[in-house]
């Protein structure tokens, strides 16, 4: 028997699995001696960059950074940054690409994550899907709250709004009543999304979490099942 909306909190258990099983991407391993440095954000001055597998131009290319973007250098060999950027990507890029830096302390694995839109859609399986189009892979941490009023939350970390996303988008669903986007700033920087849900005595929810790695897209798809 489930409890009252048990779906959720099954969620977290699965979700753990889920995102547990996403394979980590490959990046360049460099050995030559690289100096290690305090971690500092740097921003892109050139119309586009290159970012590299290895700290020389004999590498091949596996990235773009483009004028405005920030990114984290974690080390640096010779002229070559070896930086993290788009949230756990990472790779070389030339010290000539870069205009200021200075030191973080301690602000998470990644600074230039960006949520470019925010879409609500029905799916056709019947449930209600809330669609995040990112700037690359940046999966949000995903939790269940349920202290009188069911929510789903997602905190997506070190990550900024774009342009022309408000604070509220109301969707007048069945399932989801309306999301809520909220900015925090600090040490570890995030954009809190958070989902409230509608309440029902003899109904559950399915929650359903899925990445879209090679279009940037992160969906959850909420389905109300019948108490068992």
């Amino acid at each position: 028997m489930y409890s009252k909306h048990s779906g959720i909190f099954l969620f977290i258990f699965l979700l753990s699995l889920i995102m547990s099983s996403v394979p980590q991407q490959a990046t360049g391993k460099a050995k030559p001696q690289e100096d290690n440095r305090p971690d500092e954000i740097m921003t892109v001055k050139v119309a586009l960059g290159n970012v590299r597998k290895g700290p020389a131009r004999t590498f091949p290319v596996i990235d773009k950074l483009r004028k405005g973007d920030k990114v984290k250098a974690i080390s640096k060999k010779d002229k070559w940054y070896k930086i993290r950027f788009r949230g756990d990507q990472v790779g070389w890029a030339h010290e000539s690409l870069f205009s200021r830096t200075h030191t973080t302390q301690g602000a998470g694995t990644g600074i230039s994550g960006q949520i470019k839109e925010i879409q609500f859609e029905i799916s056709p399986e019947g449930g209600e899907m809330v669609i995040f189009r990112l700037n690359g892979y940046h999966p949000p941490k995903t939790f269940a709250l349920d202290d009188g009023r069911p929510r789903v939350v997602c905190d997506f970390f070190d990550t900024s709004l774009g342009a022309g996303i408000g604070r509220l988008l109301k969707t007048k669903g069945e399932i989801i009543q309306q999301v809520r986007i909220n900015l925090y700033k600090g040490p570890e920087s995030k954009v809190r999304v958070v989902f409230d849900l509608v309440s029902q005595e003899n109904s559950d929810y399915e929650i359903q979490p899925m990445f879209f790695k090679d279009e940037s897209i992160y969906a959850l798809t909420i389905k109300r099942v019948p108490k068992e």
